[in-house]
């Protein structure tokens, strides 16, 4: 179709009842929202190429959540994890387009394990899956997941809640985040973040190490303890 015939913002949200999604991921439990498509189809149909819009990713700004997915099909880093199960730079051989809605984390959606999901999940800090109405008995991995509750319909959409909140870095400055851990019982763990050279972890008693977990995020080496708070501080280096 030509630029004239797309129907434009407000048309579309009501008609997808986005309003409705948005009230609902605003009452998700602490952590980010897991959109298992790219986009949300405009036309009913199979079809991979049919029209689609990309205003998902205007959930952030509606919400104030934090959103995987629901927005990206070209190759960052992320995008490469969630479709292929690998953060590693490799050619791209198939159009991402075409496996919206049939693979997550490098596997048929069908055939995703909780405990493979959860792997993942773990380390991006997902407490909310969004999938459409059509998506639902393919995804066991949240369906048969007693740590999600079952689903919430919010027009064309099914949002399932984790029934515990998850633990996300947060900005409390210029260039720095703050990640709050209830109980820490020591060693490597996620820090919510991909992994990039500049970042820094600070514990209460000074530097922590960080380092690169297998699938491009960063992991930092956390002392014991209750309460605790890790400050990730992200410092220019000489090229920026």
């Amino acid at each position: 179709p030509g630029s004239g015939q797309w129907p434009k913002a407000e048309e579309t949200i009501r008609t997808l009842e986005m309003d409705r999604l948005w009230e609902e991921i605003r009452r998700a439990p602490p952590g980010r929202i897991l959109f298992l498509r790219s986009g949300v189809p405009l036309v009913p149909g199979r079809e991979w190429h049919r029209p689609h819009t990309h205003l998902t990713a205007l959930t952030p700004v509606f919400t104030r959540k934090e959103i995987v997915n629901g927005t990206f099909t070209h190759p960052s880093p992320i995008a490469g994890l969630l479709y292929s199960g690998s953060a590693a730079p490799e050619p791209i051989r198939q159009l991402v387009e075409t496996l919206d809605g049939r693979r997550l984390f490098g596997q048929p959606i069908e055939q995703l394990s909780a405990d493979a999901f959860e792997s993942f999940a773990l380390r991006l800090g997902i407490s909310c899956v969004v999938a459409l109405k059509e998506d639902l008995g393919r995804l066991r991995f949240v369906e048969a997941n007693p740590a999600f509750d079952p689903p919430r319909m919010a027009g064309p959409f099914a949002l399932f809640f984790r029934t515990e909140p998850r633990s996300i870095p947060e900005p409390v400055g210029a260039r720095r985040w703050r990640l709050r851990l209830a109980d820490s019982a020591g060693g490597w763990m996620p820090a919510g973040l991909a992994f990039y050279p500049l970042w820094r972890a600070e514990g209460p008693s000074g530097p922590l190490r960080s380092r690169r977990d297998p699938w491009g995020l960063m992991e930092v080496e956390a002392p014991p303890g209750r309460h605790l708070r890790i400050d990730l501080v992200y410092g220019e280096g000489p090229w920026e």
